[in-house]
Order: structure tokens, then sequence, then C-alpha cells
């Protein structure tokens, strides 16, 4: 401000400072901006000195008037037009005082465009001052339309051109242009997704949150289903899809004080969000704490604060407050049935040194807490009750499950822990990880060891149970529940069963125990060689639990340790897979076949588990994410399939067999008839070790019938397997012939 202009003391000095505005004043004199004017005016209004007021208001419009100040007297009339309290009729002085001001025919045809003397002044100005502001050049924003830049005015039809994205050269109206356009600043989202599309993709794609910040400054609070509608129509760039972009903004913008996010569920609630935030702690945090009504938000909010500043030194308000939101925590939990943020509540409660809260539940005693007479809930009494607590088990993180079950009295309340014994088949496995051995410490451990080698009595013993026993066995108390042998034949039993879900997953894990090679040999080093032996028979009898390689690896190992467990083979057959040296041959039809199942499994397979396991992070802590553990499950026996299947097909010889001459002995490659005793005769031809079509009697060469069959001549003797297997009938071999065409053609692949 100019020192001739210093700010007045008083209305005196005031008015004495516009007087100076006369048409004697000295150009060379500086003259403060018009804003320093319309400030002294605001405090002469505020003084109610009205008649210095319009005095000193009369002088500087005279002045604006007379050095052609346009921008300058559109924000005088805005004032006077409020201190008028905003008549349309004053709408037609506005534009004479305004139009009296210049002789620029784009401001007069601007000024004759915003409707004075039909619609409120106030707004006309606003308007006047938003056509001005369109200059070329200037970016805006259509609803239609959307992001544009104005190319050009035109003063004698009255309208604006404006290059938009979705429509260049787009004309419109002086009068609709004020209605539909928005100007942007360089700040705004639009301004800044087009200075740098490049840059914008990234800040998406890196940092989201901050997207989202620049969307609500940008078009004001919003819910989320409207910035899903807004990012979606045009803002996000190609290739950025929105539930990627949201999911990973929502999680940056929880770590952000300052703002609030509405539930998941809520999508139509807003997003709140100021440009201060409170500490921890302070006046501010507990007046925000005391007006949410979000269940998840209180008990955030007061974990970190446990965390950060600790439960000792609260006042009586301060804890009055956090007693508060717990009561309405736990009645909000017990309207929703939501076990898991109940025990969540009763948990962070009792760490703040409550042993009840009130909770009011109308008039009927819900069996879900336990209520004391004068309509409390007994939170440690709650956390007796198994119903509730194994139902929030299988939703809580298994990082808590120590904690819970350190609330729970079970070393010297005996009823307690009956309790939970009786319910022990429907414990989830995160909690028998900590529960079982509270169980078997305490007073009730005999009724545990009881109800654990009842439950063995069954076909389908709890996966839980049975893979906290499994991973256990080394520890004495626990292995003298069940012996060693009879744990480990129940999870062999037990990964032949067709399960889904959670049994799914653990049933995965007991799978894996036996490939884990120091524990396949501790628990064999407590068993009979009996045991042994039948331990070794039922695995290779097993089906589908471990992929081919992974079980001639287990019984590999099991033969290295316990040679003798082989001793007693009735026909003393191999056992041990043949030599990786043999020679192996197919046909090229097989071949093929096997090379067409590869490609398929790494160039589809493989890549959806990998879309399978993105998608999957996205669903939350990884943890707890079944989806997740699930698909990195599949992805492991997928890479290990791709594996084995590449090392098969690298070792195998295609071959269509014609070249194979046949002479009087049988051999790979020559079809072979044999005489049964009741003088019915069959064909055999033996192909390579994939080769099989029961159709054209085609055996594979490693068949237990093409094995007996090999180097025979006509006229021998042999003893081949029955059809169910069980016996061996004698048959002759009556001819050996070279392959028909119509096999050599199934063999060629034609």
């Amino acid at each position: 401000m100019s020192e001739e202009y210093p700010m007045p003391l008083s209305t005196e000095e005031i008015e004495r400072s516009f007087l100076r505005l006369d048409k004697n004043h000295n150009p060379d004199t500086a003259i403060p901006p018009v804003e320093d004017f319309l400030d002294k005016l605001l405090i002469l209004n505020e003084c109610n000195d009205t008649t210095r007021r319009d005095q000193c208001y009369m002088v500087l419009q005279q002045h604006l008037v007379d050095t052609h100040d346009f921008a300058g007297l559109i924000k005088l009339l805005k004032m006077r037009s409020e201190w008028l309290g905003n008549p349309v009729v004053y709408g037609e002085e506005c534009h004479d005082i305004l139009v009296s001001s210049t002789k620029d025919r784009m401001l007069i045809a601007i000024a004759d465009s915003v409707a004075f003397g039909t619609e409120k002044p106030f707004e006309c100005l606003k308007n006047l001052e938003l056509l001005c502001a369109l200059v070329p050049g200037a970016a805006c924003c259509d609803k239609t339309w959307g992001y544009g830049v104005v190319n050009s005015k035109d003063d004698f039809y009255k309208r604006i051109v404006v290059d938009f994205d979705r429509k260049p050269n787009h004309t419109m109206a002086f009068s609709y242009a004020v209605q539909a356009l928005t100007l942007l600043d360089e700040k705004h989202i639009l301004a800044v997704r087009h200075a740098d599309e490049t840059a914008f993709k990234k800040m998406c794609e890196d940092n989201p949150g901050d997207v989202v910040l620049l969307a609500l400054n940008s078009f004001g609070t919003m819910s989320v289903s409207r910035l899903e509608s807004e990012m979606s129509n045009g803002i996000l760039p190609e290739g950025v899809d929105w539930k990627t972009f949201w999911s990973k903004a929502r999680s940056q913008l929880k770590k952000n004080r300052r703002v609030k996010l509405p539930p998941p569920s809520k999508k139509n609630e807003a997003i709140e969000y100021s440009e201060t935030v409170s500490q921890t702690g302070d006046k501010q945090w507990f007046n925000d704490l005391a007006d949410t009504q979000d269940v998840e938000e209180i008990l955030t909010r007061l974990t970190e604060f446990a965390q950060g500043k600790g439960v000792d030194g609260l006042t009586d308000e301060q804890r009055a407050i956090i007693a508060d939101r717990f009561s309405f925590a736990l009645k909000a939990n017990a309207t929703k049935r939501n076990d898991k943020d109940k025990i969540r509540t009763i948990m962070l409660a009792i760490s703040y040194g409550f042993n009840e809260l009130p909770v009011a539940l109308r008039a009927r005693k819900s069996d879900e807490f336990a209520i004391k007479d004068d309509d409390s809930v007994d939170l440690r009494g709650t956390l007796c009750k198994p119903e509730i607590v194994l139902r929030a088990a299988t939703k809580l993180p298994a990082t808590s499950m120590g904690e819970l079950v350190d609330l729970i009295p079970f070393e010297h309340d005996a009823k307690v822990a009956h309790d939970f014994i009786e319910a022990i088949d429907e414990v989830p496995h995160n909690l028998m990880e900590k529960l079982a051995p509270k169980l078997l410490s305490g007073p009730a451990s005999r009724e545990f060891i009881e109800k654990v080698r009842t439950e063995f009595t069954q076909i389908d013993v709890p996966f839980p149970l049975l893979l906290w026993l499994c991973r256990n066995q080394d520890q004495e108390g626990v292995r003298d529940i069940i012996p060693s042998a009879v744990v480990t034949t129940q999870a062999l039993l037990s990964l032949e069963f067709e399960v889904m879900g959670e049994s799914l997953r653990l049933q995965h894990q007991i799978a894996r125990l036996f490939r884990d090679e120091e524990w396949l040999a501790s628990q064999t080093e407590r068993m009979t060689d009996v045991e042994r032996s039948s331990l070794y028979e039922r695995i290779r009898a097993v089906e589908g639990a471990w992929e081919p390689s992974q079980k001639r690896s287990i019984e590999k190992f099991l033969l290295a340790k316990h040679p003798h467990i082989i001793a007693s083979a009735q026909d003393g057959s191999e056992v041990a897979a043949p030599a990786s040296g043999d020679l192996k041959t197919t046909s090229w039809r097989s071949l093929n076949e096997r090379r067409e199942k590869l490609r398929i499994l790494v160039e589809e397979e493989i890549p959806q588990n990998a879309k399978d396991i993105e998608t999957a992070r996205g669903y939350g802590d990884l943890r707890e994410n079944f989806e997740y553990q699930t698909a990195k499950d599949q992805q492991s026996i997928l890479l290990q399939r791709q594996s084995e299947m590449s090392l098969l097909i690298q070792d195998m010889k295609g071959t269509d067999f014609s070249g194979v001459e046949v002479l009087d002995k049988v051999v790979v490659g020559s079809s072979v008839t044999i005489m049964f005793a009741d003088n019915h005769s069959e064909t055999y031809n033996i192909l390579g070790e994939w080769d099989s079509d029961l159709a054209l009697g085609i055996i594979p060469s490693r068949s237990r019938l093409a094995e007996v069959l090999t180097g025979r001549a006509v006229n021998d003797k042999v003893m081949i397997p029955s059809e169910d297997g069980e016996e061996e009938v004698e048959v002759t071999v009556l001819s050996i012939q070279p392959l028909s065409r119509t096999v050599l053609d199934w063999a060629s692949g034609r």
C-alpha cells in the first residue's frame, strides 16, 4: 500500500482517503488496488455508518468509471447488491454503470448477455466475471462435453467457441455458456490430467489416493458412487481400472487423518475431507471420537490411541467418551450380529481397563452377551461363551488369537474349559493352535484328552485338530494323546476326502507335511516295522494328494530311510521307478497330445493363475486371504506340473512304428493274438509308453500285460493278469503280426 494511503484507524480517516480520489488527483501518485478500498467500505458497513459508506461508495464508483476499471466495478457492484438485499431491479442500474465505464465492444456484449433486470444482480455479476475470465486459452469444463479450451469469443453474435476433447470447435451463446461452463484453474484435476497425461496416468497407478484428494478439491465433497461416476467419465486414463484404482486409493486414504471414508457397503455416503487434522489424543480428537458412529473407525482410532499414547493418565471426561463409544460399538454389533467386531471391541475395552459396559438391548435379554442385573455387559463373561468366540475366530487375524485365549480363564474355571472342550470339533485352525495347549495344560486336561480320543473314533477327524496333532507330535504331552502311527494314518486318510473352503486349505497343509523329510522321519521313527510298511503301502495307494514327482520323492525317502519296509512284497517285483536313462518311445499322436497339454498349461492356465493371484491381493490381509492362499497353492502345483511335463516330453521319443521289424518274438510295435482256455482269442497292439486305445486294442508298453508278452514266441504259454487284476490266467501266444494300417495311422496322428 502507498504511504499516501495508509490503513485508516477511524471512519473520518477512511472518508478522507476516498475523497482524495477526486478528478484533481495527481496522476503521478500511486493509488492502492481496489481491494483496499473495498475493505474500507466493509469497515464502514460494519460500523453502521451508512452515510459515510454510501458517500465513499459513490466516490469509488465514479473513480472506477473514470478509469475504465471494468473488473473493479464488478467487485464493487457485487458488494453494493448485497447491501441492498440483491433486488432484481438493481440489475438494470448495474448494467448501465458497467456499460458507461467502457467502449470495449466485447465487454458491452458480455454485459448485455447476463440477464440484468430479470435475474438477481449478484448472480448476474458472478456470471459476468466468468465470461470475462473465459478468454482464449482458458481451460473450462462442461457437464456434457467434459474438458475444453476456449478458442475464441465473438462480440457481434455474442458467442464463444470452445475446443472440447469430445467436440472441438463447439459454439455456445454467452447466455448459455455462463450456465454450462466451469472455469478451471491449473490445480483442477482435469487441467492436471491434460497438462501431462503420462504423468497423470503414473499418478493414478502409484498414488491414487492423491488423485482422489485432487478430485475432492476440484469437485467438492462427494460420495464414492459419484466419485466413480466422475472418474470413469473420461478422467481415468485408458488402461486404469476403477476397481483396482479405488482399492489402492482406499488403502492409502485410510492412513490420511484428514480423510474420513464411509464403510465399503455405503457407497452413497460422502467422503469427508478436512484441510486441518487433529492430533491423536488432543481435545479435537476426543470431540471427533465422540461424534464417530462407524464401528470400524471407532476401533481403529482407539487401537491407534492405545498403541501410541497408552491408556494411562486419561481424565474422567476422556474415559467417559471412550466408554460411551465402546458401548455404542457393542450395541451396533449386537444389532448386526457381528461377532468379529463384538470380540474385537471387548478385547480392546478390556485393554483400557473396562470390565463391564452399559449396553441397552431394549426389552429382550440377549444371550449374545453375559448380561448383569443392571443391564451392563460383563466383558470377560462374554468371552467365556464358546458360541461367540468360535464364530468370531474364523474372521479374526491369527495374530490376535494368543491375546484372546489369554483373556479366557481356562486355568481356574473348569466349567469354561468344559464348554470349549465340548465344542472342540468346531474350533477353527487359527484358534486351535493357541486354545489346545491351554486346554491340555489346564484343570480339564483329562477331559480334553478323552474328547480328542473320541474324535479319533470317527471317520472324519476335524482338520484343525488333526493338523495341530500332526504339527506337535514332537511334544511328549501331545504325542501321548494319540500315537504317531494313528495320527499319521488318519492324516493320510484325510487327503482322500473331497472338501472345500477352509478344510481344503488345511488339507493342503497336511499334504505338505508329508513332503517335509524331517517331519516324516520323526513320525516313522516312532513306529514299528509293521506300521512303517503299512504307511508306505498307504502312501503308494493315495491318488491326487501330490504331484507324481512329489509322491515318488516321498516313496524314495521312505525306502532310503527304512529299506526293509518292502521286504514283505508278495511277488518280489520292483517298487522303484525305472531308471531315467531307459529308452522311452511313444506314438506321435500321444506325444503331440502331451505337447498340446503343456502348451495349454504354459499359455493359458499359468497366466490365468497369475491373474487370480493379483485379483486376490486386492481382497485384504494376505495372512487371512483364503483366495490368495488357494491361488498360491495352485501356482505351486501348476509350476511343478510344468516342470515335470517338460522333462517327460524332453525324454520321450516320438515314432509311428512303421519301421519296426516283426520276426518271431513279440516286440514293441507288433500285434499279438493270444488264445484263452475257453478258446476265445484277443488281439493286442503294443505301442509306446503313453499309448492306449481299448477300441483298437492298443496297450502301452509299460502295462503289465505288455511286459509279460514282450519277448514271447508263438505257442508260448504265458500267465497274464485277469480282468479284475486279483489273479492270473494262462494264455497261449497264437500269432505275431506287424501293426495294421489302421493302428499305424492312429500312431502317426492321422
